[in-house]
């Protein structure tokens, strides 16, 4: 498994991310309240997959849910190949056309979750980048075999839009849903992804028009 976690490193990520957040989109908005995450158990996110900036978008959540843990995010080896540096904050490469290392990396990713207090992982289980008006949204079960890899976890599901609305850069937003735990219920990829359709759904994802309108009448009173 290619992949490690530098905690000085995150903390310069954080920090950059932030700059670079401001200068790419108009608005980030997070919608988390949903969400009350259990500190002692580790968390799965489990996002759709609409831009290359998603696993910094996922990486932003988990700091904010759980503060302070180390994290670490699935992407494609051919992509991680062309970034090596995210290996050293967390990224874990796989090639889906090679199932016997991707069983070895669950399987890594089962001793570090054994060998800490408390982790996240964050997995698209779409696979690729999709254009995000397309539906269904397809999860892949490869996250059904994760999740019976690192159970009991507790999984996050999050709807990641992305929209360009009146000004230059766009507008995104993410909402993420009640923690699932895996201990208590058998998480079928069917549920997990109508969970995260449902986040896709409602008002703040689906109608950002009205979030652009709340926004102009919050501005003109103050």
């Amino acid at each position: 498994m290619r992949g490690n976690y530098s905690s000085s490193l995150r903390r310069a990520l954080d920090f950059y991310l932030g700059f670079r957040f401001k200068f790419a989109f108009d608005d980030i908005h997070f919608e988390l309240a949903e969400t009350q995450v259990i500190p002692d158990l580790p968390m799965l996110i489990t996002s759709n997959h609409v831009s290359w900036w998603d696993g910094f978008f996922i990486s932003e959540v988990q700091r904010r849910l759980l503060p302070g843990i180390p994290h670490y995010t699935i992407m494609l080896d051919s992509e991680l190949r062309k970034y090596p540096f995210f290996s050293r904050i967390g990224a874990i490469g796989i090639d889906p056309a090679q199932p016997t290392k991707v069983a070895q990396t669950f399987l890594s990713l089962r001793k570090i979750r054994r060998s800490k207090h408390s982790m996240s992982v964050a997995l698209f289980p779409q696979g690729q980048i999709t254009p995000q008006l397309v539906r269904p949204i397809e999860f892949k079960r490869g996250v059904e075999t994760l999740i019976r890899t690192l159970n009991p976890v507790q999984i996050i599901p999050v709807a990641l839009h992305i929209e360009p609305l009146s000004k230059p850069r766009p507008t995104a937003l993410i909402r993420s849903g009640r923690a699932i735990r895996s201990d208590n219920q058998r998480i079928s990829t069917e549920f997990l992804e109508a969970q995260v359709q449902m986040l896709l759904d409602q008002t703040a994802i689906s109608d950002p028009l009205k979030r652009l309108r709340i926004k102009r009448e919050s501005e003109v009173h103050t």
